[in-house]
């Protein structure tokens, strides 16, 4: 799964402990894994009906340890699979330090979890 978070596939994130802020975040198919072995072309929206879509964040870029935080996404168009994650001084309880994002997608069925290929970069101040 691709994750474009505020236009970017793996951007740099500059955020603040206790701070607020507003994720734009973009689902797309990679080509390759697809939830219930249905694939869609590189680059098609995913559907995220009914889905359960977080922002995991970790200490370390290969996910060995516990997310330190779950960011809940909000469906805005699911069949475009645009969604929003808001930040509130009560999820940005961590900190500082660097971090790593990857978004999480549980199909409906909760069957299937996938990941995004690449992670963010969360700079927390």
């Amino acid at each position: 799964m691709i994750a474009i978070i505020n236009g970017q596939e793996g951007p740099t994130l500059s955020l603040f402990k206790g701070g607020f802020g507003l994720l734009q975040l973009i689902l797309l198919s990679d080509g390759e894994v697809g939830p219930t072995g249905q694939v869609a072309a590189k680059g098609s929206p995913l559907d995220v009906t009914g889905d359960t879509v977080t922002i995991e964040v970790y200490d370390t870029s290969d996910r060995r340890n516990t997310a330190t935080k779950s960011l809940p996404a909000t469906i805005v168009t699911a069949g475009a699979g645009h969604l929003t994650v808001a930040l509130t001084a009560t999820l940005m309880d961590f900190g500082p330090g660097k971090y790593y994002a990857y978004a999480k997608r549980s199909e409906n069925t909760g069957a299937t979890v996938e990941f995004s290929r690449s992670y963010a970069v969360i700079q927390v101040g």
